[in-house]
């Protein structure tokens, strides 16, 4: 429970920063409910993380950094949510001329898989540091390795013709 002189401060904020964080969380997720539900989190955790907050050198910050990680949970949700309930029968059938699309399999190769969480995922390079128990700049080594791995593929360099 936050003491009044706390919660003037996080009204304080809210007031300060709400519209801004809505646009960008609008921005963000393309979706106004969403978007508020964002926005409300980030400074639901303020309340309930009060000194971590207070104490930050840039409180402001700290509440944007809790948002956009409110904004990628909830792309991460969303992802999960239309990947049980959208069929590839309900796609509609493209005619594709890449003759090695079959022979390249995202989940096996791990450049691919690595990109894949960073670029796709929205996975930040913090996080996938942690997982993988190396330091970040290891990480983006691994990440310009793999970048260039992937453009000497010549199966990569054969996906870039589709026909519709």
């Amino acid at each position: 429970m936050l003491l009044p002189e706390e919660k003037q401060i996080i009204e304080q904020f809210y007031r300060q920063e709400y519209e801004s964080m809505f646009r960008l969380a609008c921005y963000s997720l393309n979706d106004q409910n969403l978007a508020e539900t964002a926005v409300q989190d980030a400074f639901l955790i303020a309340s309930t993380k009060f000194d971590k907050f207070t104490s930050s050198p840039n409180p402001t910050g700290w509440l944007y950094n809790v948002l956009k990680n409110n904004i990628r949970e909830l792309r991460r949700e969303r992802q999960k949510i239309l990947t049980r309930f959208v069929s590839l029968d309900d796609v509609p059938e493209l005619s594709v001329n890449i003759p090695y699309i079959d022979s390249i399999n995202a989940k096996k190769d791990a450049d691919l898989q690595l990109l894949s969480r960073i670029y796709v995922d929205g996975y930040s390079l913090r996080e996938i540091a942690d997982e993988l128990s190396i330091s970040v700049p290891a990480l983006k080594m691994r990440i310009n390795r793999a970048k260039k791995r992937l453009r000497k593929n010549p199966k990569i360099k054969n996906l870039v013709e589709f026909e519709y």
